[in-house]
């Protein structure tokens, strides 16, 4: 499964430099997002925020996903990657 993450993240980061990233589709305390490839979870919450018309707070919530399990600001973002906080 690692191997299969690393794979796809290279590949988005090839396609950026080239100029073809795409959006995907995620969803944030079950509200639909569409982000570019390759984002970040804090890249998801900030969206999140400016779509809501709300200040980003200045210490990131935490994060979990689906499964329950915390997630950093830092993780990529697959589709249909599915986030929650509070």
């Amino acid at each position: 499964m690692r191997h299969l993450i690393t794979e796809l993240v290279l590949s988005t980061i090839e396609k950026r430099e080239k100029g073809e990233s795409r959006k995907v589709k995620i969803k944030v305390n079950n509200i639909e997002l569409e982000i570019f490839e390759g984002a970040k979870v804090k890249d998801a919450l900030r969206l999140f925020y400016a779509r809501q018309n709300k200040q980003i707070p200045k210490q990131m919530p935490i994060v979990r996903d689906d499964y329950g399990h915390r997630v950093g600001e830092g993780g990529a973002l697959l589709p249909d990657a599915k986030l929650w906080f509070e």
